[in-house]
């Protein structure tokens, strides 16, 4: 008989309760993932808030319309207890047609405010929050002199333009009385406006920053984008912001989103009220920001990855809170319609006799700068970079850099921006000239040049560098140490590398 063995039931997997596994998970979540999320550089600065887009129904034809009184814009922070309030303009200080409005202040609503300073097409006040309520009307009140008289009656064409301003353009204010008399003169007219307020207008941005922004305005030539950002990505740019000026062609359409915003600035030759208005934004968003437009490429004695930034380091350590950089001008190579291909491939003459001219700048933002004047920017306590030498091959990161802009294009490229014009209104008093495309001036195609291929060799070696899609951040920490990270906007895990801190 075979031996009885004693019987034991199959053991049974144990079961947790619901209690412990809601236990489990309450301890091992902050074990595993909280070193994750501090590893995250936070949110990304804010974007710029949609200033604009409520604009086009009150003025529908103003984006056209630049040579006439109109207020366009504006900035608003808190400062103390008020609200600081920057209106842009166009057609009040147009020095080319020797008009030049004084500007005294600003209307919120039917209440006058008086400027606490002014610039060409920006006044600056300062109102209680209590008087900005939705939709309230902002516009820029000008003083009732014999300058404005003049123009109100006048019919005057100066270089076949209008000077005439229209009674339509400003609302003369009735005659203040005694009792309200303040700082500001008894006959003011009001600009006509396309501004209203809108509570996401006060700009409260705080947290992190890019490193390094480029900004710039743009209207046409959409197709030179993608070659610009891809440049300068390697360069070390880590964030674009495209003005959008009225373009043809959405700009949308040619960028890479994960490293630009396009803002909506329709007014035509209105780039330095452009400029100044993110010159107001860029600090909370930027530790440092260069101006230089599509059609720009810096040369550096240095074909390393980040080159730009680095070099912008490197004279920001000897001092210089402004770094300019001067125009090397490239001429048309021959061409009079437009080729296919990226602008260092295709253009290979320089000007003959190349002199040292105004360029662009990059800017510490963590000085204070006051006005942008398309080229320079005026600012408080800082120290230019100004190189006088003309080194059209820089050899080392000592070396002085150069912009190659690249101004004198085909043939096309001229009658298309003969046809809108200039960028600004203080450079834009001589009419328009009727231009064939088909039939090239011989005097622009015989532009004096001579061959140079210096920058598209480095061209060619920076552009075929990788892009590790990452953008440089820098977060200010609680002991108010600057620490840079990464960020990676395509990752599902934003990844960042060793934290570096150290005093500003």
């Amino acid at each position: 008989m075979p031996s009885e063995r004693p019987y034991f039931p199959a053991k049974q997997p144990r079961r947790r309760s619901l209690s412990s596994r809601v236990l489990l998970v309450v301890v091992l979540v902050p074990v595993i993932f909280i070193p994750l999320l501090n590893r995250l550089p936070g949110p990304l600065p804010p974007k710029l808030a949609p200033l604009l887009s409520h604009t086009q129904h009150v003025y529908p034809a103003a984006p056209n319309d630049w040579k006439r009184p109109l207020t366009i814009s504006l900035h608003a922070e808190n400062n103390a207890s008020n609200v600081r309030l920057t209106l842009f303009t166009t057609g009040v200080h147009t020095d080319t047609y020797g008009r030049s409005f004084k500007s005294v202040g600003c209307l919120v609503g039917d209440k006058p405010f008086p400027a606490i300073e002014t610039r060409p097409e920006m006044t600056v006040c300062t109102v209680h929050p209590s008087e900005l309520t939705y939709d309230t009307p902002l516009t820029v009140l000008l003083e009732v002199d014999d300058t404005l008289r003049t123009a109100l009656n006048s019919t005057q064409l100066i270089k076949g333009e209008n000077f005439t301003v229209f009674p339509e353009d400003v609302t003369v204010l009735p005659q203040r009385t005694q009792s309200a008399r303040d700082a500001m003169p008894d006959n003011m007219a009001a600009v006509r406006t396309a501004v209203r307020w809108r509570s996401h207008m006060l700009d409260v941005s705080t947290g992190s920053r890019y490193e390094l922004c480029m900004m710039t305005a743009m209207r046409q030539y959409p197709f030179l984008l993608r070659d610009w950002m891809q440049y300068y990505r390697r360069m070390g740019v880590d964030y674009f912001y495209i003005y959008e000026n009225n373009a043809d062609v959405p700009l949308k359409q040619h960028v890479d989103g994960r490293f630009v915003q396009v803002v909506h600035w329709p007014w035509s030759r209105s780039q330095m009220q452009s400029n100044n208005h993110f010159l107001l934004v860029a600090p909370k968003r930027c530790r440092y920001v260069a101006f230089f437009d599509a059609d720009e490429y810096v040369m550096i004695g240095d074909d390393k990855p980040h080159a730009l930034k680095r070099y912008i380091f490197h004279r920001r350590a000897q001092g210089f809170t402004e770094i300019v950089f001067h125009f090397l001008m490239m001429v048309n190579s021959g061409y009079v319609r437009r080729p296919k291909g990226s602008l260092p491939e295709l253009y290979t003459h320089r000007e003959k006799g190349q002199v040292v001219r105004q360029g662009k700048v990059a800017l510490d933002m963590n000085k204070q700068f006051t006005w942008h004047r398309i080229h320079m920017v005026d600012g408080v306590g800082i120290k230019m970079y100004w190189n006088t030498s003309m080194e059209l091959e820089p050899k080392s990161m000592q070396h002085n850099s150069m912009l190659v802009h690249y101004t004198k294009r085909s043939w096309e490229d001229f009658v298309a921006k003969n046809a809108v014009g200039g960028a600004s209104v203080m450079t834009t008093g001589r009419p328009k000239k009727v231009l064939d495309v088909d039939k090239p001036d011989p005097k622009y195609m015989a532009t004096a040049g001579e061959p140079f291929d210096g920058f598209r060799t480095r061209w060619r070696r920076i552009i075929s560098g990788q892009d590790d899609g990452r953008i440089r951040m820098e977060r200010v920490d609680e002991d108010g140490r600057v620490c840079d990270q990464d960020f990676c906007p395509a990752c599902l895990l934003r990844r960042m590398g060793p934290l570096r801190c150290g005093r500003t």
